[in-house]
């Protein structure tokens, strides 16, 4: 919060009441809210008793429509400013997009008032300066003056995406409008004024005035009172009133909130049905005996319901289950009860995030809640099975304890990204959540990371525009957000004893009788209030068709509870599944042997919460706590994990004296400057927590040892001795990120990098975690220029002969493979596609051998047995290509999860059988011809061949009324038309003149087909520079969502950036489009050239070498050749720059700047710009990356 900065005032002279900063002054505290929304909505089919007339509501109606909304605030504010200074007639606050009718304030038992008037500020700052006529008394020493402000207003209710706004939808029974909130991170001020920063907690007392007979009016509350508008108006009511008053409106007042920001003030109101459970929540992580009395108390009842659009009800039988057990695990987790007294989750058609976790009543896009257990949807509900855990964890960690600042944003959402998976897990076992956190979460992290110009997770100053602050939702704030914290809870859980080398460590053990059967303690309090566990399938009821086994996820969500590592998959689980995987252990009373640790980040995140419970919190404020609560030095050891950027890269020696010696750096150099670990003393810049485990050798192999040891690396260069990892000689290689729960880097010296290549082939020798942390190194340190990028081929050629088949438990390095090989394709085919071609090969050549490469010796091998498993499906699909796009009725859940990736490597590198087996099953209408696990898949592939017929197939499967979950299929499959005519047809959906996409898809829309990469990338960008962005903009309120929507897709479509061919364009497009990009969008651009055309230069011409057998026969034969051109000199001295391949020897021919995140730019496999959380793209988040979506 900034300091106090109004100028003495002269209370007669108005012109002196200025403020030009972005934050509001320090001086004004709001303390309690009383809000009357009067909403006019004609156009969404509500009727109105009463008719208007001049002079009341008519006379104040926008000439934009009929839709209107009438509002009128009190604010009771606490004023700071201390008697003994000059007092100001001024008050600064948010309001945008409104017109305020009347300002006044009044004193506690005074009925004067004091008149007053408003004066919008610069836009940029939507602020709003009260004027008025006496100024504001100001507080005693030792005490507070509150005074109660008075603002009427009034703003048309229009579509959009922020503040208060109209959602209208094609539903099975005609079209429909809901009205709902999307107010965080700054659209509060769009719907009312307000004091609109996250650290400005208050008491809300909302009263909405609606047309009567709506099946839902919602709020963050339960509803106290419900009835017709007092007509006529009493006199000396606010217009608001009036309005209500004259239209025959129906009032429904909500109970007073707790103290919470503006930005969790939510409304829904329209035609929606529901389905809903009495939840027993536990009220702290007290599990007493199964007596009743004592049950009761150790429990809480928690109405749960889920909404959606008329008809669409019975597609909500997973969220409403997830919801429950998401309440009832984190409850138990934290130590803490739920806070307020019901939960509704609610489909909303048009909402610019993926969710919303207003306390109370989270909001979601349709597609992030609804799916329709007669499709077998499995990828969509992992999907919704994340969301929701994801949004219901914020109800603790953002809602109950808020940010001091949006510079601070990750304080929420890494919690919600990590936790998110906690919940997840206890719901459906089988999908494995931890096996796949690294390859989900953290390595879109450290893709990110590793920019010169990225930001660190707490920003060190303030924020300088709104466009940054909605930028800040992205995979630093979320994934390595979550990826820290996961860092750090297995350090402390670990650090003493030793860490197996399998079972995920995650889930807390936890007694059955939580979650499992209405016997337990939770059951009983249920009883004795007269509610029901979500158990069995009594109160959910789910298809099996949903999970092709006989528990419905309902009974596997209630038996669940919070599985103890027991609960995972076996590491060598089969490609087919065995039909019990998805169901809990038989006995949750602990860990799996030998993996009984105590948990001592949950209970210090219990006291974090309980201390700062209604408030709003730094980052010193966390490392406080948590050190206080563990009797660590948190603070010393995370704090630079949390204010610098980057992250180090842990190279690691074995020097021949009984130790392994590590050193660290920071991944990439200060100004361009090659990367050098410390300051000028040697202190390193990160403590960082290593886990070593030894690889002995064998006459068949280097075996893992049986547990990692956690040590501290602390200096620049340290050696830890090898007998404290329980070895004492024929140590081959020493994994310095065991199990993958750092956040850095490793690289290793060529004598390991062989070894590792060796044993990759055997899970037994590298397990899953490990070998896609390790193919996840080779391939970004390759495209840093710190490692040869024959290691990462190399280590992707050995996937297939892992297992035959390949367990489920592989999904994490598959998918890290198959993402890069996509994105070192897309690269390659934009370098090919661009004006500037002075690399000394063909690229356009190098990426058809990457691709022929890819099909023959990476998916070729999985997608026969897929093939085979085919012939035991259901379904009418049948021979050929074809084939492959059906699902094994055997699959399992994460082979399942790993079938459309596969499909779409294959597709992308060229598969001519697949491609025109996709475009066939695209031109179908009838969408449920193609199982829901490929369907996106199916629309991605088979418009890449630019066949116009499933181009318009598409179009018209959009616009008609189609289930939640395909629309962001439909979305990906219609930015992948590219026809080799025409690169840049797609892009006339965007223009103007064409009304299909709806609003909340233009921004992924767009990035999904520029990151297709090759002639699209350089259509999207001229697109957007010549006229699109004036098109895009238009379509948002002025000063709306435009930032929000657009500004990161428009961030993400810099990292395929290979030439300064655009450059004079952006720098003028950036200084245009201020309000709408990052403020380091010319950073960026500028990063991304330079290092992509090093990485083209350097790197990418060795891997074509490679690729043309130059070399790459004698290192694929028996990897001695591995690392040889990337070692570095100090390899076997266990210096920094072990394994290290000199980019720098290439600099010449990089012109220019940033990166593209192999996690990142995909080639159009793209992030989920629809599915993660606040920014649907982040995720997958960037954050959920749904391949068949």
């Amino acid at each position: 919060m900034q300091p106090l900065r109004l100028p003495p005032q002269d209370p007669h002279t108005s012109d002196s009441c200025v403020w030009s900063d972005l934050y509001l002054p320090g001086d004004i505290l709001p303390l309690e809210y009383s809000l009357y929304l009067a909403v006019h909505a004609l156009s969404a089919g509500w009727e109105y008793p009463g008719a208007g007339h001049a002079g009341s509501a008519g006379a104040h109606r926008s000439s934009s429509g009929v839709d209107h909304v009438w509002g009128h605030v009190d604010i009771v504010v606490g004023n700071q400013r201390l008697a003994t200074y000059a007092q100001s007639p001024c008050v600064v606050l948010h309001a945008a997009g409104m017109n305020i009718t009347g300002v006044y304030y009044t004193l506690p038992g005074r009925s004067n008032r004091v008149q007053g008037r408003a004066v919008f500020s610069d836009d940029s700052l939507e602020q709003v300066i009260l004027h008025f006529d006496a100024p504001l008394p100001g507080a005693q020493r030792g005490g507070n003056a509150n005074v109660t402000l008075h603002l009427s207003f009034e703003y048309a209710l229009e579509e959009g995406l922020d503040g208060l706004y109209k959602s209208v939808y094609d539903g099975a029974s005609g079209p429909g409008t809901i009205v709902s909130t999307q107010m965080e991170p700054t659209s509060a001020r769009r719907a009312f004024p307000c004091f609109d920063e996250p650290a400005l907690r208050a008491h809300f007392s909302v009263t909405v005035a609606t047309a009567p007979g709506l099946s839902a009016v919602l709020g963050n509350m339960p509803q106290v009172s419900q009835s017709r508008a007092p007509s006529p108006a009493p006199a000396g009511a606010s217009p608001a009133s009036v309005a209500a008053a004259a239209w025959g409106m129906t009032e429904t007042a909500f109970e007073r909130t707790p103290s919470m920001p503006t930005y969790l003030v939510a409304l829904v109101m329209g035609q929606l049905e529901s389905q809903g459970v009495n939840c027993s929540v536990p009220r702290d992580r007290t599990v007493p005996p199964a007596a009743s009395s004592s049950a009761a108390a150790a429990a809480v009842v928690v109405p749960v319901r889920v909404w959606a659009t008329p008809g669409n009800a019975g597609q909500l039988d997973a969220a409403l289950a997830v919801g429950c057990l998401s309440l009832q695990t984190y409850a138990y987790a934290f130590g803490l009860g739920y806070q307020l007294p019901k939960l509704d989750l609610i489909g909303i058609p048009a909402l610019s995030a993926g969710a919303m976790e207003n306390w109370g009543l989270i909001t979601f896009r349709e597609s992030s809640l609804l799916v329709d257990a007669r499709d077998d949807d499995v990828a969509e509900e992992h999907k919704i099975a994340l969301t929701v855990a994801h949004e219901i964890c914020h109800q603790w960690f953002g809602d109950l304890v808020t940010v001091s600042d949006w510079t601070e944003l990750w304080l929420k959402e890494g919690f919600a990204t990590y936790f998110e998976n906690l919940a997840a897990q206890a719901f459906r076992p089988g999908f494995g959540y931890w096996d796949i956190f690294y390859s989900d979460t953290t390595a879109s992290a450290l893709a990110d990371d590793a920019s010169p110009s990225v930001h660190p997770l707490s920003l060190g100053a303030p924020m300088r525009s709104r466009a940054q602050v909605d930028n800040m939702y992205d995979a630093i704030s979320y994934e390595k957000g979550g990826s820290v914290l996961r860092m750090l809870r297995a350090y402390l859980a670990y650090k003493g004893t030793g860490m197996p080398a399998t079972a995920p460590f995650g889930q807390l053990p936890i007694r059955r009788a939580l979650h499992e059967d209405e016997s337990g303690p939770a059951a009983a309090a249920a009883a004795a209030s007269g509610a029901h566990l979500v158990a069995a399938s009594k109160q959910v009821p789910m298809r099996r068709a949903l999970h092709g086994d006989k528990s419905s996820p309902a009974a596997a969500a209630s038996g669940a509870g919070l599985a103890g590592p027991s609960g995972q998959l076996p590491k060598r689980r089969a490609l087919r599944g065995d039909g019990d995987e998805d169901r809990p252990p038989a006995v949750l009373t602990g860990p799996a042997a030998g993996t009984d640790v105590s948990d001592p980040l949950m209970g210090a995140l219990s006291d974090y919460l309980k201390r700062h419970g209604y408030g709003a919190v730094t980052q010193r404020q966390l490392w406080a706590s948590l050190s206080q609560s563990t009797g660590e030095h948190l603070t010393d050891l995370m704090e630079a994990w949390a204010t610098q950027p980057g992250f180090p890269v842990v190279s690691v020696s074995l020097p021949g004296d009984g130790t392994v010696a590590l050193s660290q750096r920071p991944v990439v150099g200060k100004g361009g400057a090659a990367p050098a670990c410390g300051d000028d003393d040697g202190q390193a810049q990160w403590q960082v927590p290593v886990a070593l485990r030894a690889a002995v050798a064998t006459t068949a192999g280097a075996a893992p040892g049986p547990v990692a040891q956690w040590r501290v690396l602390q200096q620049c260069r340290e050696a830890f001795a090898l007998n404290g990892l329980g070895v004492d000689a024929g140590v081959e290689y020493v994994l310095a990120n065991a199990n993958r729960y750092g956040y850095y880097r490793t690289n290793y010296s060529e004598a390991a990098w062989a070894a590792i290549i060796r044993d990759a082939a055997y899970p037994e020798r590298l397990p899953a975690a490990d070998f896609a942390g390790l193919l996840d190194d080779a391939y970004q340190l390759s495209y840093l220029g710190q490692l040869s990028p024959t290691v990462f081929l190399q280590l992707a050629s050995a996937l297939g002969a892992r297992t035959t088949p390949p367990g489920s438990s592989e999904v994490a390095p598959w998918t890290i493979a198959l993402r890069h090989l996509r994105s070192a394709s897309a690269l390659m085919d934009t370098a090919a596609a661009s004006a500037s071609k002075p690399l000394g090969y063909d690229a356009a050549a190098c990426a058809a051998a990457l691709n022929a490469h890819v099909r023959a010796n990476v998916t070729g091998p999985m997608l026969a047995q897929i093939q085979s498993l085919a012939a035991e499906g259901d379904g009418g699909l049948v021979g050929g290509a074809e084939a492959l796009f059906r699902v094994g009725a055997n699959e399992s859940l994460q082979a399942r999860l790993l079938h459309p990736e596969l499909l779409l490597a294959a597709g992308t590198a060229g598969d001519a059988a697949l491609l025109g087996g996709a475009a066939l099953l695209a031109r179908r209408s009838d969408a449920s011809e193609i199982h829901a696990d490929v369907r996106g898949v199916v629309y991605r592939l088979g418009l890449m061949t630019g066949d116009a017929v499933a181009f318009e197939a598409l179009q018209g499967a959009y616009s008609r009324p189609h289930k939640p979950a395909d629309g962001p299929r439909l979305v990906a499959g219609l930015a992948s038309y590219r026809p080799a005519s025409d690169p840049g047809a797609a892009l006339a959906l965007l223009e103007p003149g064409s009304t299909l996409l709806k609003l909340q898809d233009v921004g992924s829309f767009l990035a999904r087909f520029a990151l297709s990469g090759g002639p699209q990338f350089f259509a999207a960008w001229r697109w957007v520079l010549a006229s699109g962005m004036d098109a895009l903009t238009g379509r948002f309120s002025p000063g709306g969502a435009a930032s929000y929507s657009l500004g990161r897709p428009l961030k993400d479509m810099l990292g395929l950036l290979v030439d300064n061919s655009l450059k004079d364009d952006m720098a003028a497009f950036a200084a245009k489009y201020a309000s709408v990009v990052d403020p380091d969008f010319l950073a960026d651009s500028r990063d991304s050239v330079q290092r992509n055309r090093a990485w083209l230069a350097g790197p990418a011409a060795q891997m074509c070498g490679w690729l043309a057998g130059t070399g790459g026969g004698a290192a694929a034969a028996g990897g001695e050749d591995a690392a040889s051109e990337g070692a570095g000199g100090e390899a076997e001295e266990g210096g920094e720059d072990v394994g290290d391949y000199d980019a720098r020897a290439v600099d010449s021919a990089a012109q220019g700047g940033d990166e593209v995140e192999g996690e990142e730019y995909q080639g159009g496999d793209g992030e989920d710009y629809e599915g993660g959380e606040e920014y649907g793209g982040g995720f997958t988040r960037a954050h959920l990356e749904d391949p068949g979506a």
